[in-house]
């Protein structure tokens, strides 16, 4: 309960401080009287009760072990996010095991043999929230991201829509309007809102970029922070938004567009180590070849009567609580910002069209784009890009002509009081509740096949059949899988995978039924889950209960030759691998670790070549050698090189002085 109230307060501290620091005595109130004690409102169900809002009721829902701990009929409060309690959630706390380890996170042990965490963008590994967040456990952590992407949403908005001489109330109302919409509550607990919470804030440092060297310095952070945010997809989106903006801005001005483009080249090298081994990882990821198997995966709604009407009544939608519907509500409804929003800004544009064409022009041209349409069907590359969170874009535009229309026509104090209240309560009903408060026992509650399998020695590799512990879910109890979903892993490790009967026909990935022994051998899978009532001969049954049925495998090993060899392993941490050999003969070796780019491998301290495969393969000379293998993501000491070059860019962006004459 302490640490549930601690990861709701902390970040409202921290907002209140920065309020205060920044000497703004507008903002300070606009914080410490709006902003804050709305964002505590809404988060009130889980700091009241001590839950989080991350959706762990979704594990008993539909996944053994945990459904056999909740009646037959149990529905989760929001079955649509089931995204961070089977993958982001995870992602974090494999990172947060690293970290408080003194080890770089570079990998994932417990998922696909040792699959890409650091290079996998959605992990954010490097994003403050993370880093910020180690204190903290993954059933809290949740509330303390929410919490702090909600107020930096908030308070960016505000100071965007000031820079834009707004008044404090107007650029409270729009950004209670964006704070609190849809795409922002529907996405909280996804990487998505790492970037679009910042999006007001990146704009407001493209105006500061005009001003001055020092307005590109904070530019270039912005960027950044919001590169490393974990979903180059929205910053794409963002762009679309934000370039036409800062052309628009700087338009005859060349020693503003020359701050900008400095700002935006300098924040782009800071965030080198990690897009050049994000860009590395494209190549043998599973990304792009899932999508051209699943192209509905990426399509964006269809452009109908009834989705433009999201905008206005996103209650009349596709169900918000359940994945089944065909378009459900994360990806149909979430451009909605309020009704009086929307209403204000068509006033907005009514009365100073002229004056505020950047924006009713962006919205005409970008609304095209969230939508399906045959033209960006036939586009390579832009038509396996998620197009349809360009809403957020079109929220965000609202919001911004929602704020004009208000200074425009809203004169007595009392409806510019009022206003921004009755904007919070009609977000408020709509998704106050979307992130349901879950209690401490769904966390991937302990069951007795659970303890059994945390209770055998050594690192234990498991294979789950039939949905059971669904990939990423075993990290949470130090178990590795050999599964793997995570739209970056390896692509030859998944074929080998496949080979043995890995479905990948649907959302999640899995094995229908044990596979073949040579398989688990290979892999050194020792033991194979299966639901309750499963029966096969293929192992020898270990543990049958009412939440799973465990087999095992005696003749599982870790590494494999094709000569005699005796040896000796001894794992230096999840990156480095140790390995005395004494063989007999010339032959191979390998291992069950995933080949991934980035291993390499030196034999007595020199140089030694792996071979290119699914697995980790090398060649073995007669006599006794060690072997150690290390991994370090491809390109990351060239991002380091950037950074550190970006860095000293920085420095001289703040110290440089800015003339008119520029």
């Amino acid at each position: 309960m302490i640490e549930i109230l601690l990861a709701a307060f902390v970040p409202c501290a921290l907002a209140g401080f920065l309020a205060v620091a920044a000497r703004d005595v507008d903002l300070r109130r606009a914080t410490l009287f709006w902003f804050i004690p709305l964002t505590l409102l809404w988060f009130s169900p889980c700091w009241l009760t001590g839950s989080s809002p991350a959706a762990f009721d979704y594990l008993a829902q539909d996944l053994y072990p945990w459904k056999a701990l909740v009646q037959n009929g149990f529905r989760a409060g929001n079955a649509l996010l089931s995204d961070p309690p089977l993958q982001f959630i995870p992602w974090r706390e494999v990172a947060r095991i690293s970290i408080l380890h003194g080890e770089m996170p570079y990998l994932n042990p417990f998922a696909g043999a040792g699959s890409i965490l650091w290079a996998n963008p959605q992990a954010a590994v490097l994003f403050p929230l993370t880093l910020l967040g180690l204190p903290f456990s993954s059933f809290a952590w949740p509330l303390f991201s929410a919490t702090a992407k909600v107020l930096c949403g908030l308070m960016a908005s505000y100071l965007f829509l000031r820079s834009e001489s707004l008044s404090q109330h107007a650029a409270i109302f729009g950004a209670i309007s964006y704070g609190f919409c849809a795409f922002t509550i529907a996405f909280l607990l996804f990487p998505h809102t790492n970037v679009t919470v910042l999006l007001p804030l990146l704009l407001w440092g493209i105006v500061q970029s005009r001003r001055s060297w020092r307005g590109a310095a904070a530019f270039a952070v912005i960027l950044f922070v919001m590169l490393i945010g974990g979903h180059p997809e929205s910053v794409v989106h963002i762009a679309l938004l934000a370039i036409p903006f800062a052309v628009a801005r700087a338009w005859g001005d060349r020693a503003a567009l020359r701050r900008i483009f400095a700002g935006g080249l300098v924040g782009c090298a800071l965030a080198g180590p990690a897009l050049i081994p994000f860009a590395a990882t494209l190549r043998t990821g599973e990304r792009l070849e899932r999508i051209e198997r699943q192209r509905d995966l990426a399509a964006p709604p269809h452009l109908t009567v009834a989705n433009l009407a999201g905008f206005i009544a996103p209650a009349l939608l596709s169900d918000r609580r359940s994945p089944d519907a065909e378009e459900n509500f994360n990806e149909v409804a979430t451009q909605y910002v309020g009704v009086i929003a929307f209403i204000l800004a068509i006033v907005a544009i009514v009365r100073e069209a002229r004056r505020l064409r950047f924006w009713w022009v962006s919205f005409l041209c970008l609304l095209p784009l969230a939508f399906r349409s045959p033209l960006l069907d036939s586009i390579p590359l832009v038509n396996l890009v998620m197009n349809g969170r360009i809403r957020v874009i079109l929220g965000f535009i609202v919001a911004v002509l929602a704020a004009q229309g208000f200074d425009a026509v809203i004169r007595k104090r009392v409806w510019r009081l009022a206003l921004p209240l009755l904007a919070f309560a009609d977000l408020a009903l709509l998704l106050v509740a979307y992130n349901t408060p879950v209690a401490p026992e769904f966390y991937y509650a302990a069951t007795p096949g659970l303890r059994f399998l945390a209770s055998q020695p050594g690192p234990l590799r498991f294979c789950g059949v039939g949905g059971v512990l669904l990939p990423n879910t075993g990290a949470m109890w130090r178990l590795e899988d050999v599964g793997v979903h995570d739209p970056v892993a390896f692509e030859q490790y998944l074929q080998l995978l496949e080979r043995g009967g890995y479905d990948r026909r649907f959302y999640f990935n899995l094995f229908h039924r044990i596979p073949p022994r040579p398989l688990l051998d290979l892999l050194d899978v020792r033991y194979v889950v299966a639901p309750p009532g499963y029966r096969s001969s293929a192992l020898p049954l270990v543990y049958r209960g009412s939440d799973v049925s465990i087999y095992f495998n005696r003749d599982a090993s870790a590494i494999h030759a094709t000569s005699s060899l005796t040896f000796a392993k001894r794992r230096i941490g999840t990156n480095h691998l140790s390995i005395a050999v004494k063989s007999v003969s010339a032959g191979e070796m390998w291992i069950s670790q995933a080949g991934l780019p980035g291993w390499s491998l030196l034999k007595d301290g020199r140089h030694w070549p792996l071979t290119a495969s699914p697995l980790l393969r090398w060649r073995v000379p007669p006599g006794p050698s060690t072997f150690e293998l290390s991994y370090l993501p491809p390109g990351l000491s060239a991002g380091c090189w950037l950074f550190a070059l970006a860095g000293a860019a920085l420095l001289l962006m703040l110290v440089r002085p800015s003339s008119q004459s520029e």
